[in-house]
């Protein structure tokens, strides 16, 4: 397990600059997904707005990390 701490901000975009996660709630499907839990439960929530939840899926472990991977250098560049 991994954990990166991030500012709201940055939680925020760095699930819209995924190409293989997409931005949704899980419900129990095949995809994988990522999500700022906060954007989607409110502002009365007890989550932390800098949470990012990740749903893993069927796709390959490498094209996953990669996709992250490419994430976060955007983010930081």
């Amino acid at each position: 397990m991994r954990t990166v701490v991030l500012r709201v901000t940055q939680s925020a975009r760095v699930v819209r600059l995924f190409r293989l996660f997409h931005n949704a709630t899980s419900l129990g499907g095949t995809e994988s997904l990522a999500e700022q839990r906060r954007m989607s439960e409110g502002r009365g929530s007890p989550v932390p707005d800098d949470l990012v939840r990740f749903s893993v899926g069927i796709e390959a472990a490498e094209d996953l990390i990669a996709d992250i991977e490419q994430a976060f250098d955007r983010l930081s560049s």
